[in-house]
């Protein structure tokens, strides 16, 4: 049977721990705490016919162990003697395998040796971004195929240097961003360079494998590496591209990549005259829009900070030009998920530029990048932020009537006003936005701010309808397919909210493939959330709290700290606080008070039993009233639900009256994908705890009226 190595760890774990433990202990089978191994693992053995499930409950799920996972358990604990594989095949490199590479030659000569040397020589290439560097390593795997392995060093830490290479056994490791690597990864590869050797002792079994491998790595910055790492590497630092080098590049795209006849493809790269060395730039551009296609953000970034060099060289007074190729490199930076560079480096950039000029529609394309790169790096959350009121505050100011900036504008004050609690002020404002991008055909700008309007939304009767409607849109525009995601997340937010789990899981499988084809870490992000949020609908409480650790692990992982502490706390909250676990933390707890919202924070207290705080929250926010009698505040549905929750506990027979009356007749079966709660069985508790104060009869008739 084929398992990966974390498969195998997981199976001798599990049998560990029914040999040391008494029977009577999981008599109802083993938890996946008990046993410490991760729920998405046991799922998988568990398809394997391993593992099955012995008791299913809300808030507990006992596994043991099946005869055939006994055996494959057998299998795995025999001796294990050392394994010694040396490469069968000679890697010889044909002639050509760097024609791609502009210059560079004698580090070609040094890559081409020693893929030739029978004795492992590993090399490093260094240097700052836009050298080529990744590009050798690309011609190396599309050379090699499967007996290369590639890597980058920022996202090794999921399946582990070690498991990838015992698994694969590949005779040529590639790895980009080395600097990045995490110490446990890095750990193994000083040990694989040193003697090819890989050993690890675990539970109870002594693994060893031997693998003849030679190492091809890139990083910015050779500074970061440990004196260790660097002994094993012969280094070459990549100069940097001058002018004439970069129009040989601009050339080799012309000629192999678009087919374009070499003698024209000379003359636009060599022409002297600025018309021409403009299209040779346009065609440095183009080759960054392939780069997109192939969503190789990052990558096609870095051609553009190269086309701007050039730029900057040939047309120093071309303010405009640069702009636009900043303008260019803050949305591949965003799709790259780089936020803080977009909202800290670029767009200041592009918009000085802009300013310069007076261009008030780049200024105001300068300020929607960077807010949409500030709701990369911290999802709604962000919109409270002063950083982000100066960015709105500038849009407002340039954007033009009945332009996509001015839509982006409305958007993001409405966006700002439901993050501040102005509900009622808020929404007319994204009406106004829908209104305009559908007229214009920003297919972005509409699944984003249809996604904002009933998200936020929901609160009134007629708004299932209206959901249901735009939902219909989206599934046959091209704002299903959004490139931010937002159109597909609409889909969920409105299925899950009535209630139609069938149709959820079927889109949800489609977002998670449109995700994973995009390679965008914020669309990974929403996938990982969708996934937590139906844990907790499921019951399987402790797995849903797992789910939502990993979140906040990976946003730490990535430029979106911010965002995935919003998205771990809106899937996973409700499952901790299910589970009264007064001793753990759920990771970003301590950020309920400044994401401001206090119904959040409400619930939260609630559960503590903090009853006297609660109710001062509910007299100060919930049932304020204004001179005239209405209230001083209005909340979203998903909000008003968490405040029903949280006055119910502690008992507060006027919030909750008020409460019922605005959530009754709303026709929402869930908070969606706000928190996903299920708002029957908070009603249901709403109602049990009037009839507790009241006559049933009497409530139905105060709140039918």
């Amino acid at each position: 049977m084929s398992l990966n190595q974390k498969q195998k760890d997981a199976l001798v774990s599990v049998s560990e721990y029914e040999q040391t433990h008494d029977p009577s202990e999981f008599s109802l089978g083993w938890s996946w705490s008990g046993v410490r191994v991760a729920p998405a693992t046991l799922n998988n053995l568990i398809l394997k016919g391993l593992v099955e499930e012995k008791f299913h409950s809300n808030s507990y799920r006992g596994l043991l162990l099946t005869e055939l996972g006994r055996e494959q358990v057998k299998e795995l604990t025999k001796p294990v003697e050392t394994q010694e594989k040396a490469s069968d095949r000679i890697l010889t490199p044909p002639y050509d395998i760097f024609e791609d590479v502009i210059g560079h030659e004698d580090i070609k000569e040094l890559l081409k040796a020693a893929l030739i040397m029978e004795k492992p020589v590993h090399v490093l290439l260094a240097g700052p971004p836009a050298l080529a560097k990744s590009l050798f390593l690309w011609d190396i795997e599309r050379t090699y195929g499967e007996q290369a392995l590639w890597l980058v060093g920022s996202a090794t830490s999921k399946a582990g240097l070690w498991d990838l290479v015992a698994e694969r056994e590949p005779q040529l490791l590639l790895i980009d961003e080395l600097d990045k690597m995490n110490a446990a990864d890095t750990a193994a590869l000083l040990s694989l360079m040193e003697g090819g050797r890989l050993m690890r002792a675990k539970k109870g079994r002594s693994l060893d494998v031997t693998v003849a491998i030679k190492v091809a790595a890139a990083t910015n910055q050779v500074s970061k590496l440990s004196p260790e790492l660097k002994s094993r590497f012969a280094i070459r630092k990549l100069k940097p591209y001058d002018a004439a080098q970069y129009q040989a590049v601009v050339k080799g795209v012309l000629v192999r990549r678009e087919g374009m006849n070499p003698e024209l493809a000379e003359h636009f790269s060599y022409s002297s005259d600025n018309a021409d060395l403009a299209k040779a730039i346009s065609y440095g551009e183009m080759a960054a829009k392939r780069a997109m296609g192939v969503y190789a953000y990052s990558e096609a970034a870095r051609l553009l900070e190269q086309a701007i060099r050039v730029q900057e060289v040939m047309a120093p007074e071309d303010k405009t030009k640069r702009c636009d190729l900043l303008l260019t490199i803050c949305e591949d930076l965003n799709y790259a998920t780089e936020c803080r560079r977009v909202i800290n480096v670029e767009a200041p950039a592009a918009l000085a530029l802009a300013e310069s000029t007076n261009d008030i529609d780049r200024v105001a394309r300068a300020c929607t990048l960077a807010i949409l790169a500030l709701f990369s790096y911290g999802s709604g959350s962000v919109a409270a932020t002063p950083e982000y009121a100066l960015w709105v505050e500038k849009i407002n100011r340039y954007a033009r009537p009945d332009t996509v900036a001015k839509a982006w504008a409305m958007y993001s004050t409405g966006y700002m006003k439901y993050t501040t609690g102005d509900y009622n002020g808020a929404s007319p404002i994204v009406k106004e936005a829908i209104g305009l991008v559908r007229k214009l055909g920003n297919w972005d700008a509409f699944a984003r701010s249809s996604h904002v309007l009933y998200s936020f939304g929901g609160s009134q009767p007629e708004d299932a309808q209206k959901m249901l409607k735009v939902t219909e849109e989206i599934m046959t525009s091209p704002a299903r397919y959004s490139p931010t995601g937002r159109g597909l997340s609409l889909v969920i937010h409105t299925y899950l909210s009535l209630g139609e789990r069938s149709r959820v899981e079927e889109v949800i499988r489609e977002h998670n493939e449109f995700a994973g084809r995009r390679r965008q870490a914020d669309l990974q992000l929403w996938s990982m959330r969708y996934d937590t949020l139906l844990l907790g609908l499921d019951g399987r409480l402790e797995e849903a709290v797992e789910a939502g650790k990993a979140i906040f692990a990976r946003g730490q992982e990535t430029d979106m700290p911010m965002a995935a502490t919003t998205y771990c706390l809106m899937s996973s909250m409700l499952p901790f606080l299910y589970l009264g676990r007064p001793d753990d933390h759920l990771p970003g707890e301590e950020y309920r008070v400044s994401a401001g919202s206090f119904a959040n924070n409400a619930l939260m207290l609630a559960y503590e039993e903090k009853n006297a705080e609660v109710v001062g929250l509910i007299e100060e926010h919930l049932l304020a009233r204004k001179p005239d009698g209405s209230p001083a505040k209005t909340y979203s549905f998903f909000l008003d639900v968490m405040w029903l929750a949280a006055a119910t506990i502690v008992g507060h027979y006027p919030a909750v009256e008020y409460l019922m009356s605005r959530i009754l007749n709303t026709r929402m079966l869930t908070t969606g994908t706000q928190f996903a709660i299920c708002v029957p069985l908070h009603l249901g508790n709403a109602y049990a705890f009037l009839a507790s104060t009241m006559k049933p009869a009497s409530i139905t008739r105060k709140l039918l009226r």
